[in-house]
C-alpha cells in the first residue's frame, strides 16, 4: 500500500467510484481488526487478567493471519512466475545495451581472476600470517593500554 492522501487525491483526480475504492480495501480489515484490538488491549492491561489475556490472544491471532497473508502472497507471487515464466524473462530488444554491459562484466571478471595457486608462495605466507596475527593484535591493543 501507499501513503494515503497522494492514494486518495489520485483517485480523485481519476475520477475513480468511490464504492469501488472502499470496496477495493475492505479485505484488510481482517488484518487491520486484530492489530488494532491487540493495541487496545494491551493498553488496557493494567485493568485485569482479562485484559491481559485478550491482548494475548489478538496478538496470537494477528500473527496467525499475518503469516496466512505472507503465504498467500508469496503463493500468488510464485504462481505469476510460473505461468508467465517465458515473458517475464525473455530479452528484450530494449536491454539489448544492457545485455552487452553484462557480457563485457563478465568476460572481464573471467580475465582478472587470480586463483591461490597463481599468487607467488611468499605473498600467499603473508596474507596467511598477516590474517592469523590481525585478531591477537587487534585484542591486544584493545586490552593493553
Amino acid at each position: 500500500g501507499g501513503p494515503d492522501w497522494p492514494t486518495s487525491v489520485l483517485a480523485g483526480v481519476l475520477k475513480l467510484s468511490l464504492f469501488q475504492c472502499l470496496l477495493g480495501t475492505t479485505p484488510i480489515i481482517t488484518y487491520i481488526t486484530p492489530l488494532a484490538l491487540t493495541g487496545s488491549f494491551y493498553y488496557k492491561k493494567s485493568d485485569g487478567a482479562m485484559w491481559s489475556n485478550a491482548g494475548d490472544l489478538m496478538f496470537t491471532l494477528t500473527a496467525i493471519i499475518t503469516i496466512a497473508l505472507w503465504v498467500a502472497i508469496w503463493w500468488t507471487i510464485q504462481g505469476v512466475l510460473e505461468r508467465e515464466h517465458l515473458r517475464l524473462y525473455r530479452p528484450l530488444a530494449a536491454n539489448v545495451d544492457l545485455e552487452w554491459l553484462d557480457y563485457k562484466q563478465e568476460h572481464v571478471q573471467k580475465r582478472c581472476a587470480v586463483d591461490w595457486q597463481d599468487i607467488p608462495c611468499l605473498a600467499r605466507l603473508f596474507l596467511v600470517l598477516s590474517s592469523l596475527l590481525l585478531v591477537p593484535m587487534a585484542h591486544f591493543f584493545f586490552w593493553v593500554p
